[in-house]
């Protein structure tokens, strides 16, 4: 139950600003987000993925670049994202 708890606290924590936009707006920020890491960062594969064309793909990660802040693709932040998005699954 704590762990439980404690994971979703990651998950609100980090991924937050996404997952309210997406409920917001039908978006797909969040799934933009995993398709984007588990390509590998590799936006053409992540756009054929699911599947958008190439400047959704690149629209939708600018936006979550204003939401997450500049730093998201970062090594560290990166790591703390793709933990979060394994958990929110």
């Amino acid at each position: 139950e704590g762990g439980r708890a404690r994971a979703q606290e990651l998950v609100e924590g980090t991924l937050g600003p996404l997952l309210r936009h997406d409920a917001r707006t039908r978006g797909q920020l969040v799934a933009t987000l995993d398709a984007y890491f588990g390509c590998g960062g590799n936006v053409a594969r992540a756009a054929r993925q699911l599947p958008v064309h190439v400047n959704t793909m690149h629209l939708r990660l600018t936006r979550i670049g204003e939401l997450l802040g500049p730093d998201w693709r970062e090594r560290d932040r990166s790591v703390e994202l793709n933990l979060a998005l394994v958990r929110d699954e």
